[in-house]
């Protein structure tokens, strides 16, 4: 399995410089070619693409039948990648993604009032300023800073978002990541247009519009901050070294990392103190047979010895599998090595299986490199992934 290469970015988005700041390396992963093959995707991300979708066309004024037309076309966009990929493919038709029905209702609902106060805004003349812009590509900092605004109406940026807006809960709050993606938005609109935007809006799928007052200097250091981010990761690129060194692992920032199966600073730090902080468990350890038939041949059970990840370690028994979305169970033999994510803790600290489990043999798993060095990570092809393993489990004991 060749290496997935770590590059230099050339330019940052508000969305990306949240993952630098939370990880440098699942940033680099996210533009390494060939890594997303082994991410598990997000219904709910695809659902959201589509919500995007629709209100984008309530923004062009169209009519109720364009905007479920707008819905569907974007759906099946959506599908269609899933279906093609290996570890996607198991979630099946829009119709069984968990939550379709209510967005796909707070989608339509939102398009029409959204569509209402665009003609009442314009009738009104609130929109004064210039017409409403949608999805335009804004650039700043000669090209280093880059983004693309949901809508830009009036005195407004607006940004559409599915899950709540709010910090913890809190109802007088905004997320300090979303505050933060509208300032940069603020100041990509005022290089464009030569205006600031009075306000930054978050518009979610439930509840009430959340405005936030854009005040020029905190939006200059919301992107003088983006940018810095991106200088700092590009200067470790160009160093060369241990792609691990750039992760920063701990439960807060892996707890929601599609990248966990293959990331070395992860199975390096993660141990069993880290239950309860993560969510999901991840274990990797050698199998002691190979995968056994269960239910009629139905499904699989795996027993595993495991000796690294958030545990529980020791002897573990992973049932039910199922053979048509684990396709590497056929491969696993006595003694290979598995890693195994989005299990499921049980009250009793057992595990089990979920929709989102995820199994790969240690020898699939490619390493992590930095273009153009020759230094493989902890993670590396062949005996370095033993040793690395040896070492984790070295350490546990």
């Amino acid at each position: 399995m060749p290496p997935l290469e770590l590059t230099s970015i050339p330019a940052v988005s508000p969305s990306l410089a949240e993952v630098l700041r939370l990880c440098p390396l699942r940033a680099g992963l996210s533009r390494a070619d060939g890594a997303s093959q082994f991410v598990l995707g997000q219904p709910k991300a695809w659902l959201g693409t589509a919500y995007h979708s629709v209100l984008e066309n309530a923004a062009d004024g169209g009519a109720a039948a364009a905007d479920e037309a707008a819905w569907l076309a974007a759906i099946s966009l959506q599908h269609d990648r899933a279906r093609r990929h290996s570890l996607d493919q198991r979630f099946g038709p829009p119709e069984r993604w968990p939550g379709y029905q209510l967005v796909r209702a707070m989608a339509l609902m939102r398009a029409r009032e959204f569509a209402k106060a665009s003609r009442g805004a314009g009738r009104s003349g609130a929109s004064e300023g210039g017409e409403a812009a949608r999805e335009q590509w804004l650039s700043a900092a000669n090209g280093r800073l880059v983004g693309r605004p949901d809508l830009i109406r009036g005195d407004a940026v607006i940004d559409y978002k599915t899950g709540d807006v709010h910090e913890q809960g809190d109802s007088s709050i905004a997320k300090g990541s979303y505050v933060r993606q509208l300032q940069i938005y603020a100041l990509l609109v005022k290089e464009r247009t030569g205006r600031w935007p009075a306000r930054g809006v978050l518009l979610p799928m439930e509840g009430p519009p959340f405005e936030v007052a854009m005040e020029p200097a905190a939006c200059e250091r919301a992107a003088a901050d983006a940018v810095s981010l991106l200088e700092q990761y590009n200067r470790r690129m160009e160093s060369g070294g241990v792609p691990a060194r750039l992760a920063s692992p701990t439960p807060e920032a892996c707890r929601r990392c599609p990248y966990q199966i293959l990331c070395p600073a992860f199975w390096a730090a993660a141990t069993d103190s880290w239950t309860g902080q993560i969510g999901a468990a991840a274990v990797g350890g050698c199998a002691q047979a190979a995968p056994r038939p269960i239910h009629g041949g139905a499904a699989f059970a795996l027993s595993i010895a495991a000796d690294e990840g958030t545990g529980p370690l020791g002897e573990l028994g992973l049932a039910p599998l199922n053979p048509a979305v684990h396709t590497s169970l056929a491969k696993v033999q006595t003694g290979g090595r598995v890693r195994v994510t989005g299990l499921a803790r049980r009250a009793d600290g057992t595990v089990v299986p979920t929709l989102r489990t995820v199994v790969a043999r240690f020898e699939e798993l490619p390493g992590v490199v930095v273009a153009g060095s020759t230094i493989l990570n902890e993670k590396g092809a062949g005996p370095a992934q033993q040793q690395h393993a040896a070492d984790g489990a070295a350490r546990r004991r």
